[in-house]
């Protein structure tokens, strides 16, 4: 038995060195000139669909077999991406692609291969890819009625979007008292009701009762304001302001950050009177203020962040001789006290803050020279870490948290006060930063509010003119798509 497995092995093995020796050699294995032993063809090709997200990266392989083991040539095409340098051996090619962060809606990414013999015959393979998410599309939506800046955009229980105030530094003719209210299945504006007093610079919270407070600001005669008052909508008489408690001391540029408990917590700001690191709570079933701690340093250009637990992060901004700062503040409403926390990588103003939903805050640009740096804060820790830089420096932009995690920024004004027209997007998982599209109108100063279909809503803001004046009445929608 063992003399016959190895008489077996042996035929085997011989079968295979004449087959190799015959296809090198056809002329003396009775093959004629002209014939041949095998047929020019694909034996491996890419999956007809592969799934890629934007961004990543895909190994391509093809070999072919041909008549005597000649030589062939490989090509490799793609619709989009970015193709890397192909590895060729003399029957097989090999080659890595980059997916785009997006693509246009509608087309895939679409690939062929070709190879060709010495003879000049060619075959082509096609294959796609899968997966890579739409580019975002700006779109003009209808225009507000008035232009607006330094107003503010509150999304409410509706799904409609409410914008108050605007820049009143310049006798807009009252229409820093006007309000309106944007609906997003027909993409238009209505005035509402007019508030009490023309504002801007102010602050628009909206309350667990559906309620949005509004609260200080600078009015069209340039007087710094203390008045607050609460807009209420009803069935039978629509919607109406009334006023409700003044704060203890007139203030504009602060932060009003709605506590877990319902409170609105105001801080900061350039303040009329009395010590500007002045905090105030607002009782919604009272209609009072309350004084609360003072925070150690006085900030107006600041942000204010409710943070996971409650706390509230206050971070950067300018004190009242001008001083900009890198520290951080919690405020605990348990204590009603203000705590130092760790120092920001560089002091910062006119910048933003978004809380990520792994609980870190994202700090993105501020007005020292447009910074482009971006850094997180830990509430576990205290500390700060840098992240990636954004692709524009840039201040006075907006930071938007999207359905998907990422927080696209949009606007601002860039490097000699620049406007600037085009959007970015930060990706928390790989701490990078993508573009995200161009907006129709370049601006700063204005609102971005997150709708309930997962797009986006821009609104006024200074344009390119910079005319003194309330600001541009145009507004945009974005569809991240992300």
């Amino acid at each position: 038995m063992g003399v016959l497995l190895m008489t077996l092995a042996a035929c085997t093995d011989f079968d295979e060195e004449l087959e190799d020796f015959c296809q090198r050699n056809p002329g003396r294995c009775g093959i004629q000139d002209g014939e041949e032993s095998v047929t020019f063809q694909f034996v491996q090709t890419p999956p007809l669909t592969s799934y890629v997200e934007g961004g990543w990266q895909l190994t391509f392989f093809a070999r072919t077999q041909a008549p005597n083991r000649a030589a062939v040539q490989f090509a490799w095409t793609a619709s989009t991406g970015t193709l890397g340098s192909q590895e060729n051996a003399l029957d097989s090619s090999q080659i890595q692609w980059t997916a785009p962060a997006c693509l246009p809606s509608g087309p895939l990414a679409s690939f062929t291969v070709t190879a060709m013999d010495p003879h000049g015959t060619t075959l082509t393979e096609r294959f796609n890819a899968v997966g890579i998410p739409d580019c975002p599309t700006w779109s003009s939506t209808g225009p507000m009625t008035t232009g607006r800046r330094n107003h503010t955009a509150t999304l409410l229980y509706s799904g409609e979007v409410l914008v108050t105030g605007a820049h009143a530094e310049y006798g807009t003719g009252g229409q820093a008292a006007t309000t309106e209210v944007y609906d997003p299945i027909t993409g238009t504006w209505q005035r509402t009701s007019t508030m009490t007093f023309g504002r801007g610079h102010h602050t628009a919270t909206l309350l667990p009762s559906g309620q949005v407070l509004v609260t200080g600001g600078i009015s069209e005669s340039g007087q710094v304001l203390a008045s607050a008052e609460l807009l209420e909508q009803d069935s039978i008489q629509g919607v109406s302001w009334k006023s409700t408690g003044s704060m203890p001391a007139a203030r504009y540029g602060h932060s009003a950050t709605r506590l877990l408990s319902g409170q609105v917590l105001v801080a900061g700001g350039s303040i009329s009177s009395g010590d500007p690191g002045t905090a105030v709570l607002y009782a919604p079933e009272t209609g009072t203020w309350v004084s609360t701690g003072s925070m150690a340093s006085s900030r107006q250009g600041h942000t204010a962040t409710l943070l996971h637990s409650g706390k509230v992060l206050v971070t950067g901004g300018e004190t009242s001789d001008g001083t900009v700062l890198a520290s951080a503040e919690l405020y605990d409403p348990a204590t009603g006290k203000w705590t130092p926390t760790g120092l920001m990588t560089g002091k910062r103003r006119d910048h933003t803050a978004t809380l990520l939903p792994s609980g870190l805050v994202l700090i993105t640009g501020g007005d020292v020279s447009a910074l482009a740096s971006a850094e997180l804060y830990a509430p576990s820790t205290g500390t700060w870490t840098s992240t990636g830089n954004m692709l524009t420096g840039r201040h006075d932009h907006s930071a938007t948290l999207l359905p998907s995690g990422k927080v696209m920024v949009v606007g601002g004004l860039g490097s000699w006060n620049t406007l600037i027209s085009y959007a970015e997007l930060y990706d928390p998982a790989s701490k990078t930063w993508a573009p995200n599209g161009n907006l129709a109108s370049a601006r700063s100063g204005h609102t971005a509010t997150l709708l309930s279909s997962g797009t986006v809503l821009i609104t006024g803001g200074l344009g390119e003119s910079r005319l003194p004046g309330p600001g541009l009445s145009t507004s945009e929608i974005c569809n991240p798509d992300v």
